[in-house]
């Protein structure tokens, strides 16, 4: 008998944790959501970087940009021009896409490639934003007076 009084103080306990937890978690998990989305550099993008894209707007419409890290998904909306890689679920081979442009933009194509990978896709803009660091980094590789860019 006090075992089953044990058993039902404890469950009672538990069951007492669990109504508090339970709200609880769901809000801080809530709560972590928003904020990842909020933190976002896209919400608050820089002023210098929409006078750029601005910019770029007013140049021919008749290459394509590429940029890289989240900044293909706002050329298209700020500029009317075509992003290389786009947005992830409305670019065909987008997985393909982004490893191209991860190596162009790491330096990690030899100049005929980058040569060929300008000229197979139409780029005629690229678009580096300084949360990536200096342009300088890019230039060591020297893409651009190889591709005349």
């Amino acid at each position: 008998m006090r075992r089953n009084i044990q058993n039902a103080v404890f469950t009672v306990i538990i069951l007492i944790f669990l109504a508090f937890q339970v709200p609880m978690i769901k809000m801080e998990i809530a709560v972590r959501q928003n904020a990842m989305i909020m933190d976002s550099w896209l919400n608050n993008p820089d002023p210098k970087l929409i006078a750029g894209l601005t910019q770029l707007a007013k140049m021919p419409h008749n290459h394509n940009v590429i940029a890289f890290n989240l900044l293909e998904t706002l050329v298209p909306a700020v500029t009317g021009m075509t992003s290389y890689t786009g947005h992830e679920s409305l670019t065909i081979n987008y997985g393909a896409k982004i490893g191209a442009a991860t190596r162009f933009f790491n330096c990690g194509m030899t100049p005929a490639e980058v040569q060929k990978f300008i000229a197979d896709n139409n780029l005629g803009y690229v678009v580096w934003k300084n949360l990536d660091g200096p342009i300088t980094s890019l230039r060591t590789c020297d893409p651009f007076s190889e591709a005349g860019l």
